[in-house]
């Protein structure tokens, strides 16, 4: 922009001040020309902002909409799969490193999101607020995402069934024996189940105790909330944050007592049992998957980061503009 604008826009920001910080001779009065005319200049330069971070969305939502279906394909084919005798738990202790993958990038986006609320709790800007609410917005929705997915898993796997510890198998024969011609063997199936149970109760406890610490937090953040609410000491706009902030904290707490709920009663789906062979081929695609969700979503954060910068450098003007055009309002005889 020309210094001349930027005299101006010192101006505006002089006569945003409080009226007893304010001196006539200290803050000359634009012209009317020259406030439509830095109106105009702003909304052109904002235009050109906006198209520059709508890139950076579309570019966000390519490596988002790419992320989740490979690890959507990924995924159907753990969830659809379990072990057999042969490969006895390679399946189970797939389910849970990726389990445990998952977990950890709902915790990288829980510290994001943290961020934001942090920013929303320091920033003023009501620019800024909104695209920082909007953002936290897409955020519950990732983490919730994946909260499903870790259930998701945690219910896929084997879950208790009443076969018979021995087979009996009739010889044919005959005899003085205690088995009476009868071949006494034990069932594998048996022994297969106990071992993928046990793997199953370990994960599904895992799974629920991190939910419960989870709605835990919830919890505490909800009672300091309702606290500040009878503090008296709110404004009212600050009343009516608070209230939505506490509606979106009720809404997360119903998702997770869901999610609880199923990893404590799961039904287990359909499954088929599969070689080891096929389970350790599953293992190396799981791998590479990983590999490339790592890279992709390293990708996503650094185009939110600088988006971040970019919405947060258009809400500083949007601000001014805002103020440019109250202005305008209040000043309609202005030469």
């Amino acid at each position: 922009m020309k210094a001349a604008t930027h005299a101006l826009l010192l101006t505006l920001l002089l006569n945003t001040l409080p009226a007893h910080a304010q001196t006539t001779d200290a803050s000359p009065q634009p012209t009317r020309a020259e406030v439509e005319s830095y109106v105009k200049q702003m909304k052109t330069y904002l235009a050109k902002r906006e198209e520059s971070a709508a890139r950076i969305v579309n570019q966000i939502v390519q490596l988002d909409d790419s992320l989740k279906d490979e690890v959507k394909d990924v995924l159907d084919k753990i969830n659809s799969v379990t072990d057999s005798p042969e490969s006895k738990t390679k399946v189970a202790r797939i389910k849970r490193d990726v389990i445990d993958r998952i977990g950890r990038a709902a915790q990288y986006y829980a510290n994001e999101r943290a961020k934001l609320d942090e920013a929303l709790r320091t920033t003023g800007n009501p620019f800024k607020r909104e695209d920082l609410y909007k953002e936290r917005e897409q955020f519950d929705k990732k983490i919730d995402n994946m909260v499903n997915a870790v259930v998701g898993l945690a219910a896929s796997m084997d879950t208790h069934k009443d076969f018979e510890e021995y087979l009996y198998e009739n010889t044919g024969g005959w005899g003085w024996g205690w088995n009476n011609g009868t071949l006494i063997r034990k069932n594998p199936e048996f022994d297969q189940n106990r071992r993928a149970t046990s793997q199953s109760k370990t994960a599904r406890t895992e799974v629920g105790d991190a939910i419960e610490k989870s709605l835990s937090r919830l919890k505490d953040k909800q009672a300091a909330l309702q606290t500040q609410l009878t503090s008296g000491n709110l404004t009212e706009e600050q009343k009516e944050a608070t209230l939505k902030e506490m509606e979106r904290l009720t809404e997360i707490s119903k998702n997770r007592s869901e999610q609880l709920l199923d990893v404590q009663t799961p039904e287990q789906k359909p499954t088929v049992p599969v070689s080891l062979s096929a389970a350790i081929d599953l293992e190396e695609t799981i791998k590479s998957v990983a590999s490339d969700a790592r890279r992709d979503i390293s990708s996503i954060f650094a185009r939110y980061r600088e988006l971040r910068t970019e919405r947060d450098a258009i809400a500083d003007q949007e601000a001014r503009l805002a103020r440019a055009e109250q202005w305008l309002k209040d000043n309609p005889n202005a030469k």
